[in-house]
């Protein structure tokens, strides 16, 4: 697990990718906030759980639509079960914070993103409340997702 703390609440980051998570830390590093990051969606769950109870607070969670349900070294066999469970991690994730765990959009912003189109991920992002769903390598300016997270961000620092 990657850290960086900084005086204003953290982005938590939720994606099992080095290389997308470096391109996340690049642009929340340049904004000024800190970052926490979740490999998994073990971890990720822990750290929802944990902002639910009240121990953990973020500004902004950023989660891959599809990641790694456990550490890699826990999977004894990777098969299709594996790979339509990783495909679906995110959408798990949404629905957690939203819906089980009752989450708000005040109490956690949620940017969801992805690599790839997936008409079935995005039905099914589109029916939790309040997440934002945004494509990895997608268009630039308002729509995309590096705008909605400096705009977040700057709501959250007064600025």
């Amino acid at each position: 697990m990657m850290t960086h703390k900084s005086r204003r609440d953290p982005v938590l980051l939720i994606d099992d990718d080095i290389d997308d998570l470096m391109w996340l830390v690049e642009r929340i590093e340049a904004m000024g906030f800190g970052f926490v990051c979740a490999t998994n969606e073990a971890e990720a769950r822990d750290r929802i759980l944990a902002i639910s109870e009240g121990r953990e607070r973020y500004c902004l969670a950023v989660i891959d639509v599809m990641m790694a349900t456990h550490s890699i070294e826990h999977v004894g066999m990777v098969d299709e079960k594996f790979f339509k469970s990783s495909k679906e991690s995110g959408v798990r994730l949404c629905h957690y914070a939203r819906v089980e765990l009752g989450i708000s959009a005040a109490e956690l912003p949620i940017a969801v993103y992805t690599a790839r189109v997936d008409e079935q991920a995005r039905q099914q992002i589109g029916a939790i409340p309040d997440v934002r769903h945004f494509f990895r390598d997608g268009a630039e300016g308002e729509g995309s997702l590096d705008h909605h997270v400096a705009e977040v961000l700057q709501r959250s620092s007064g600025d």
